[in-house]
């Protein structure tokens, strides 16, 4: 996954696989308004005051057409992610994280401490070759009012297993070109603890939460399917400027085209 300052992706919404679709209908309703289209953007990279770690912020900025209108909503939000040798660490409100982007719902959340030696991506060689790799997520999130509104929304803590599997490499092709690209299965368990009066309440995260992601050398992410339902391909990647000028056509450079 490359990160450099000025480096944008651009995902669309598109209509999801059969199989999301099917796993969707066993989650609860109030699933998170999916984005018409949503953009990813690094405005930094430092290195961190620990030695040997870089600190990445990203601007992801959603665009959502609310049931029933016509106006764009955009919602934009900064996120962190810490990247070490060999492993890359995601904030919980990242599009990184688990393929949905944050936002459409308002929630703000902080991760707790992570144990030592668990982290969100990791990398042999520079690519995806773990076959399978766990983190215990915990932290605390609080859902924001719309502003102009004076209410208190829901808050509480989350305590989750984010369970990694690496699958064979696949020809996938997307709005941006077709690539070879690495499927990354992400499946979410655990619970949520809801700070309700007049005492706090736990709940299960439901069963067969997922998300699939496909990823691209020297690209990243190059599609998303999740048991929302939602799925979201690149249609743009722009490392400067120029790429900005000359849009890819088909299984453009830089990435590596499928064979």
């Amino acid at each position: 996954m490359p990160f450099a300052e000025g480096f944008q992706w651009t995902y669309i919404a598109v209509s999801p696989p059969e199989e999301t679709l099917k796993a969707a209908m066993k989650i609860a309703a109030n699933k998170p308004k999916q984005p018409d289209k949503f953009v990813v953007k690094v405005t930094s990279v430092q290195p961190a005051a620990e030695a040997g770690v870089t600190d990445i912020t990203l601007e992801e900025t959603s665009y959502v057409t609310p049931m029933g209108s016509e106006e764009v909503i955009e919602l934009s939000r900064t996120t962190k992610l810490s990247c070490v040798k060999d492993a890359l660490d995601v904030s919980l409100d990242s599009f990184f994280f688990s393929g949905e982007p944050g936002g459409p719902m308002h929630y703000e959340v902080s991760e707790g401490e992570r144990p030592e030696g668990e982290h969100s991506y990791k990398f042999q060689l520079g690519t995806l070759r773990v076959p399978e790799w766990i983190v215990n997520v915990t932290g605390t999130f609080q859902r924001n009012p719309s502003e102009g509104t004076d209410v208190r929304l829901e808050d509480g803590t989350l305590d989750l297993q984010r369970i990694m599997k690496r699958g064979g490499a696949e020809e996938v092709g997307v709005a941006y070109g077709t690539f070879s690209a690495t499927p990354v299965q992400v499946e979410l368990v655990g619970s949520v603890t809801l700070n309700m009066q007049p005492e706090a309440e736990k709940f299960s995260i439901p069963a067969n939460t997922f998300t699939k992601l496909w990823v691209a050398d020297d690209i990243g992410i190059i599609q998303v399917a999740n048991s929302n339902g939602h799925n979201y391909q690149l249609s743009e990647f722009i490392k400067s400027p120029a790429d900005a000028a000359a849009p890819a056509q088909g299984a453009a450079a830089p990435a590596t085209p499928a064979k």
